[in-house]
């Protein structure tokens, strides 16, 4: 299964990209076996409106992927920063963030707010 990260690899490091468990960006290869355009990962799978509240985590399916975007200013503390992860096949937020967590422990060791799904 291909699991990828999209988002800051280390606080303070500019720009958001598609990274492997390794942390090396993901590359063209990586970005065309996604079914959808990679630029929907910068924020265009969260709510536009309200509160930007970190680590509420979003379900997206897009044609066979699951995809768990939530704000994220723990890496660049800009507004509308994010962070996704984006998994093969489907999974529920919850088994989806299983295996995000152990696929990327560098990740959500920085994160000082819970990551869980979002409240309806």
């Amino acid at each position: 299964m291909q699991v990828y990260y999209f988002g800051v690899w280390n606080a303070g490091q500019a720009g958001h990209h598609l990274h492997t468990r390794s942390g090396r960006f993901a590359g063209r290869d990586a970005e065309r076996s996604l079914p959808f355009a990679l630029h929907i990962l910068d924020s265009h799978l969260l709510p536009q409106d309200g509160d930007q509240v970190q680590g509420a985590v979003h379900r997206s399916v897009i044609n066979g992927w699951t995809v768990l975007a939530f704000w994220d200013r723990s890496g660049d503390s800009r507004g509308n920063s994010n962070s996704a992860f984006v998994l093969e096949g489907e999974h529920t937020t919850d088994a989806g963030l299983v295996i995000a967590r152990e696929m990327f422990p560098h990740i959500f060791g920085r994160f000082a707010f819970a990551v869980e799904p979002a409240r309806k």
